[in-house]
């Protein structure tokens, strides 16, 4: 009898099978994947499908039961979703011109060519708002574009290649800021912005996806 039910409670306890979530690319560039592999690779069981997309699709994805749960960089009122903070992250204009770090001005940014990848277009419209509050019909479309590329990895080579600037998440250009292959233009203050993880609200998900989502969590209070 003791057999047969320790083997109940690890049938239980096991933690196996399918966890999908989907997030921007720009999280994938984040010190929380790595650690999420990591820690992965204590329980070999757990299969990980992993989209890269839009925040607008990854609510889309999180909604039509595509996705367990997903990384947002915006939270919108919706009924039948449930947001949870995680962490946040800075915005930065960037340009491999040294001497743009003290040049911020309208004149400036309205004059330069910019790099068009995904997502961007939330990150410029968040930073001209920061930047010139007083300007609010200043957003995205008012900008030059230089170049356009699919992915974030590829708009950083444009911008340290010369061809433009661009708006970037600050922890995908560190190494780039550090080596002084890009500049930081300056801004009063830094633009934070926060990340959440939204799941369907009063779900009950599987264990499997509950101790990921923890285990990203836990990454936040390590």
């Amino acid at each position: 009898t003791q057999q047969f039910m320790d083997r109940v409670h690890a049938m239980e306890t096991r933690i196996a099978g399918l966890v999908s979530y989907a997030m921007p690319p720009s999280c994938l560039m984040s010190p929380h994947f790595p650690m999420l592999l990591e820690r992965r690779l204590h329980h070999p069981d757990i299969e990980l499908n992993i989209t890269l997309t839009s925040t607008q699709e990854v609510v889309r994805r999180v909604l039509e039961d595509q996705a367990d749960f997903g990384f947002v960089t915006e939270k919108n009122d919706h009924p039948l979703l449930d947001y949870r903070l995680f962490c946040q992250e800075e915005y930065v204009l960037v340009s491999s011109n040294a001497a743009d770090v003290d040049a911020l001005s309208e004149e400036m940014v309205l004059s330069r060519p910019f790099i068009n990848y995904p997502g961007s277009a939330y990150y410029y419209d968040r930073w001209l708002k920061h930047a010139f509050p007083q300007r609010c019909n200043l957003n995205a479309y008012s900008l030059t574009y230089a170049g356009e590329i699919n992915a974030i990895h590829g708009a950083i080579d444009m911008v340290v290649g010369g061809l433009g600037m661009a708006v970037i998440p600050g922890h995908c250009v560190a190494a780039e800021l550090e080596s002084g292959q890009l500049h930081q233009v300056a801004t009063p203050g830094p633009l934070m912005n926060n990340i959440y993880i939204t799941t369907i609200k009063g779900h009950d998900y599987p264990s499997r996806v509950e101790q990921v989502i923890e285990w990203f969590f836990d990454m936040t209070h390590d």
